[in-house]
């Protein structure tokens, strides 16, 4: 969601320059990619003809088994329970961006995401959101609208 990305791509960038981990605050939130994304949808499925295989992080964290699955259906490749748990790791590569990767380097499978409050989980702006992340959020949010309507889905449990 442009919501949680935006606000997270401005919070490392505060964080990283206040605790000495950056020296800059910098943000771009084109890097975000939700144009580039919608693009690249368009000519995959437009002019390639190929199935759209879109998973959404909200999804895969609420039921990883099953959007995993369908996921592997929909590629041609055969279920592996394991692949829903790893052993937690922070590669080289992604020390120079410190805070940035902290929670996927020591995870060690997909959870549920903790339940925030209604107004910290809100799918817009919020007042206390600088100009350039309300901004940004207001662009993507169409967009990433567009892309969660034609998402891959887990069957319905039975």
């Amino acid at each position: 969601r442009p919501d949680k990305v935006m606000r997270s791509f401005w919070r490392v960038a505060q964080e990283g320059a206040e605790e000495g981990g950056s020296s800059s605050t910098y943000f771009n939130p084109d890097e975000a990619g939700f144009k580039e994304l919608e693009a690249l949808v368009h000519v995959a499925t437009v002019q390639l003809g190929q199935p759209l295989i879109l998973v959404d992080a909200d999804d895969l964290l609420a039921d990883p088994a099953g959007v995993l699955e369908a996921w592997c259906t929909a590629v041609g490749l055969p279920w592996e329970a394991g692949i829903t748990s790893w052993e937690a790791c922070m590669p080289e590569t992604w020390k120079k961006w410190p805070g940035w990767h902290d929670d996927a380097a020591t995870s060690t499978g997909f959870a549920p995401r903790k339940p925030k409050s209604a107004a910290t989980s809100a799918k817009a702006a919020k007042p206390d959101d600088p100009e350039e992340v309300t901004a940004a959020i207001l662009e993507a949010q169409p967009i990433y609208d567009r892309l969660y309507e034609k998402r891959l889905r887990a069957a319905p449990k039975s």
